[in-house]
C-alpha cells in the first residue's frame, strides 16, 4: 500500500505539472523591455503549430514591474501569424513573495488584432521570424533581448503605442489634444522640468439625504525631464454625519472583474471638525495602469467607512467619459 501510495502521489504531481504549464518548471528569458516593464517568455511553453499559411504560437509571457514592488504577471497567449491576432487565455498577478493578487480566465474564443509594436506582437513577430529561418533547427532559447548580432528591437511609436501588453489599441493624438483643451485632462506645469497631468472624478453631495458627502479621485501622471513616468491616485472622502468615523486606507479598484487592492498609501491624512475628511495617495503599479488603459468595461472604486463602529461598504463607478479621459492621459500624454 505504501509503494502504491507513493506511485499515485508521483503521478499526481506529474499530472499537475502537465495541466499547469504556467506553474511548472520554467526557463524564462527576456524578450522585450520598456522603461517601466520587462517582458519575458517561458521557453518551455513555446509551441508553433499549423501549416505555413496559418502558423499559430502558444506561449506564456511574464511582465515584471520596474517600480521596485517585485510584483509581476504571468499570461497565457495564443497568437496567429496571419493577421497577428491573439487570444489572451488567462492571466495571473503575483506579489513579490508569490501571493496571487488577481486572476483572469478568458472563456471567449474570439481573436483580437494586435500590432508589431505591442509587447506580445513584438515577441510573436520575432519568434515567427526566427522559426522561418530554419524550422528544423529552431531553438527559442537562443532568442533574447538584443542578443549579440541580432537586430535592435523596433522603437515604439509613442503617439500610437498601447500601454497594455497585446492590446492593439491606437491613440489619436487629436483626441488627446481635445481632452487637454477641454480640460478633461488637466495639466499643471508649476514644477520646473516636470509635467503633471490629472483627471478628476468627483461625486457629491447626494449619497445621504441632507448630508454633505463627497468622493474625489484624482488619477495623476507625472513625467520628469528624463521622461520617467509616475502614476498615482489621490483619493479623498468627506462625511458630515455627527458621530465616530474611521477609514483604514484600503482602496480596491475593480477592472474587468479583477480586484486591484491598494493598501499601502504613500501618504494619508484625516482632518475636520464638523465633518470627517480623509485623504490618501496611492502609487499605481504598471500592471494596474495597463488594465485601466485598455478596459472597455466598468471600473469601480471600492472602500470601507466605519461610522459609529459599524463598517459600511462604499463604491463609486467611474463615468465612461471620465474613464476615457483617464485612458487618453495614461496612453497619450508624454
Amino acid at each position: 500500500m505504501t509503494r502504491l501510495f507513493k506511485c499515485l502521489f508521483i503521478v499526481g504531481i506529474m499530472l499537475g505539472c502537465a495541466v499547469s504549464p504556467g506553474l511548472a518548471a520554467s526557463n524564462w528569458i527576456t524578450m522585450h523591455e520598456k522603461p517601466t516593464v520587462v517582458y519575458q517568455i517561458d521557453t518551455e511553453t513555446v509551441q508553433i503549430s499549423g501549416d505555413d499559411s496559418d502558423k499559430q504560437l502558444e506561449v506564456w509571457m511574464k511582465n515584471l514591474d520596474k517600480d521596485g514592488s517585485g510584483s509581476y504577471m504571468v499570461a497565457h497567449y495564443l497568437v496567429k501569424e496571419n493577421g497577428l491576432k491573439y487570444i489572451l487565455k488567462e492571466r495571473t498577478g503575483y506579489s513579490a513573495n508569490g501571493v496571487i493578487t488577481s486572476t483572469f480566465q478568458n472563456k471567449s474564443t474570439n481573436w483580437t488584432v494586435t500590432t508589431p509594436d505591442s509587447p506580445i506582437g513584438t515577441i510573436a513577430t520575432r519568434i515567427f521570424a526566427e522559426y522561418h529561418k530554419n524550422q528544423e533547427s529552431f531553438n527559442i532559447k537562443t532568442l533574447s533581448i538584443n542578443p549579440e548580432g541580432a537586430e535592435t528591437l523596433p522603437a515604439l511609436d509613442q503617439e500610437t503605442m498601447a500601454i497594455s501588453e497585446g492590446s492593439g489599441i491606437t491613440v489619436d493624438q487629436n483626441e488627446v489634444k481635445k481632452a487637454l483643451d477641454d480640460e478633461q485632462i488637466k495639466m499643471d506645469n508649476k514644477s520646473i522640468g516636470i509635467k503633471n497631468f490629472y483627471v478628476r472624478d468627483r461625486r457629491g453631495p447626494a449619497l445621504f439625504s441632507g448630508i454633505t458627502h463627497y468622493v474625489t479621485a484624482d488619477f495623476c501622471l507625472s513625467i520628469d525631464a528624463k521622461s520617467k513616468r509616475t502614476e498615482t491616485l489621490k483619493f479623498s472622502t468627506e462625511d458630515t454625519r455627527a458621530g465616530f468615523h474611521k477609514q483604514d486606507g484600503v482602496l480596491t479598484i475593480q477592472i474587468d472583474g479583477k480586484d486591484w487592492v491598494l493598501s499601502s498609501p504613500l501618504s494619508s491624512n484625516a482632518y475636520g471638525r464638523t465633518s470627517a475628511n480623509y485623504m490618501f495617495t496611492f502609487k499605481l503599479s504598471n500592471s494596474l495602469i495597463q488594465a485601466l488603459a485598455v478596459t472597455k468595461n466598468t471600473v469601480i472604486l471600492k472602500w470601507k467607512h466605519d461610522y459609529n463602529n459599524s463598517w459600511e461598504d462604499r463604491e463609486r463607478i467611474i463615468p465612461d467619459k471620465t474613464l476615457r479621459a483617464i485612458q487618453l492621459m495614461y496612453i497619450g500624454c508624454k
